[in-house]
């Protein structure tokens, strides 16, 4: 992204972006994101095709932004690094209180872009990044059997299965069952307390 500081913009830039990324929601769940054109964001979000490229690169690039944008509502600094199981189950009650805060804009997604989609791969992938950050920081404090890499992606793994099957798959699950579900999945005598 060419315009990247969320600390100290404007109120214009804030309220372009917040257009763009409006924009970029209310076009996925009308279609798919592969169909989407860079002059229909313009268009849905009333600014001229060279506003947007004064802030995106293209339409992918709108995307991560608008990942990172829901994302900011996950606060990794609350985050305790020296009690790796705590750690992570916060992130992942974190991120299961923004999807479902989200809920709507997610169906609306799913609604035209398939789950084996590489847009919805993509927004999978963008928090399977945040669970790995939180659990590499957390679990290379501890001496581990497996290599750090591999366990940080195997529970992220685990959760992000959780949060999908939730979510995008539209399972209702309460977060007590969700936690029920990871505590089967995350293998307790790996993961240091």
């Amino acid at each position: 992204m060419k315009y990247t500081s969320a600390k100290g913009q404007s109120l214009g830039v804030q309220r372009t972006l917040k257009a763009f990324e409006d924009a970029m929601f209310l076009l996925l769940s009308k279609e798919a994101f592969e169909k989407i054109s860079v002059s229909e964001i313009c268009e849905e979000a009333m600014y001229p095709r060279a506003t947007f490229y004064n802030y995106f690169d293209d339409k992918y690039d709108l995307l991560d932004y608008c990942w990172n944008s829901i994302s900011q509502n996950i606060h990794l600094d609350q985050i305790d690094s020296h009690h790796v199981r705590h750690s992570f189950f916060k992130v992942f009650d974190q991120i299961y209180e923004l999807f479902s805060s989200y809920q709507t804009i997610l169906l609306g997604i799913v609604k035209n872009n398939p789950l084996n989609s590489r847009l919805v791969q993509n927004f999978i992938n963008h928090f399977s990044k945040i669970l790995e950050h939180v659990l590499n920081e957390t679990i290379g404090k501890q001496n581990t059997i497996v290599p750090i890499e591999i366990l940080a992606q195997q529970y992220s793994n685990s959760a992000l299965i959780i949060l999908r099957w939730i979510f995008l798959e539209r399972h209702k699950t309460s977060l007590e069952e969700a936690h029920k579900y990871l505590t089967i999945l995350v293998d307790r005598n790996i993961l240091p307390a």
